[in-house]
């Protein structure tokens, strides 16, 4: 990918609560699988960002050039770095596949500043290090625009001194899984020390909407063009074998999307869940009630979610057309949402909501989702007779949804 900078890893102190970091900036017209709308030409003149520490923990953080860059006062640095969440404490396995999910699941904040500008920054999907930092604009006809972009390598020492403090511990014992790319299939998954089940119900009238459209959020609609295999119109033909592997642009560092390099998944298995059951669970390491449901399908592969609001969605008469009106669920144990406001992030941060997304193998082993093409789940409540509970499966780099299931619920 051409790019107008070279990627500097140079980071300067400027003081003892200061420091500089270099930036690689997008090129003028932006890159070709970009699926940002943007306004072109982007800004070059923005060379670097500034974090100053403020008393309270958070950093004031500025991006410089010659006039007009933009500056946040406070912004909570510790919200981006992975944290042990309640629910996993106390279990190393729960506790590493906890933390290389936040690492390896994009986290982004968008900064709301004055006349319309607005910046965002990301902690990307990875490994330990790769940050961007985004400024947006309004338009004329009123509609957002992406007007600069850039990668930065987040200074490690810096990132080892906010892990200390959101974990009390040292990154050193993890670091070899958050730095690159971890090994994330092949462990067993110790649900019982995860959560304690209360009761079973099974789920009856298990549905495969494969005659359907696949449904687009906004997300899914901006990443249309990354989908590279043609033809798909319903979600059958994700299933279908004459259209193996389904093929999708691959997420590159440091962060752009590449068609020239794709990602390709056998999405097959998808056509056949067999049964569904859900369960009153209680967490262990934080005694929270949830529900959990659970589908399995004729390869043996278990895909379980559980979630504290999972009995309280709201039914819906029509499908949703915004995944803000889902309950939106990431791999993982208490994997923060991808995309949040500043606000959203700030009352995730102080009170993360309990739940977990997994992926395992008939013999309860972790499967690396990422690699076999699913990457978030929408789950929302259907109004009927009797109320059904829909998961829409998100495939890689949440470019499409692959699966719309449905059960009936008791």
């Amino acid at each position: 990918m051409p790019l107008n900078a070279p990627l500097l890893l140079a980071l300067t102190l400027l003081g003892s609560d200061t420091k500089r970091i270099d930036l690689r900036v997008q090129e003028p017209t932006g890159y070709p699988g970009n699926p940002s709308t943007l306004a072109t030409p982007l800004r070059q003149d923005i060379d670097r960002v500034e974090l100053e520490r403020n008393a309270d923990g958070t950093y004031r953080m500025a991006l410089h050039a010659e006039k007009g860059a933009p500056a946040i006062d406070s912004i909570e640095l510790r919200s981006f770095v992975p944290r042990i969440p309640a629910l996993a404490r106390g279990n190393a396995t729960l506790e590493r596949l906890a933390l290389m999910q936040r690492e390896f699941n994009r986290n982004e904040t968008r900064c709301e500043l004055a006349d319309g500008v607005a910046l965002k920054v990301a902690n990307n999907c990875l490994r330990g290090g790769l940050w961007e930092v985004m400024t947006e604009r309004k338009l004329s006809d009123g509609k957002t625009a992406l007007d600069f972009h850039a990668w930065l390598p987040f200074p490690e020492d810096l990132y080892g001194e906010l892990f200390r403090e959101v974990n009390g511990r040292d990154l050193a014992p993890v670091r070899a899984d958050l730095m690159k790319y971890p090994d994330f299939a092949g462990f067993a998954v110790p649900l019982e020390a995860l959560r304690t089940v209360e009761r079973v119900e099974p789920l009856s009238d298990l549905r495969l909407h494969a005659a359907e459209k696949p449904i687009a959020f906004g997300e899914q609609q901006r990443k249309h063009k990354l989908l590279l295999t043609p033809g798909i119109e319903t979600y059958a033909d994700f299933y279908a074998g004459a259209k193996q592997p389904i093929a999708t642009a691959k997420f590159n560092e440091p962060g752009f999307y590449d068609s020239a390099d794709p990602m390709r998944f056998d999405l097959t298995w998808l056509a056949h869940p067999v049964s569904a059951v859900l369960r009153h669970v209680k967490g262990v390491a934080d005694p929270i009630q949830m529900q959990e449901v659970e589908i399995v399908y004729e390869n043996g592969r278990r895909l379980i979610l559980g979630d504290s609001t999972l009995a309280t969605l709201p039914a819906r008469s029509e499908l949703p057309t915004k995944d803000a009106e889902t309950l939106r669920a990431t791999f993982g144990i208490c994997t923060p949402e991808i995309y949040a406001s500043a606000a959203e992030r700030a009352a995730e941060y102080a009170a993360p909501r309990a739940g977990y997304l997994l992926l395992l193998d008939k013999d309860g082993k972790n499967l690396d989702n990422h690699m076999i093409g699913i990457d978030r789940a929408f789950v929302f409540r259907e109004k009927g007779a009797k109320d059904r509970l829909n998961l829409l499966l998100v495939g890689y780099e949440r470019i499409t949804t692959v699966s719309r299931v449905s059960v009936e619920l008791p």
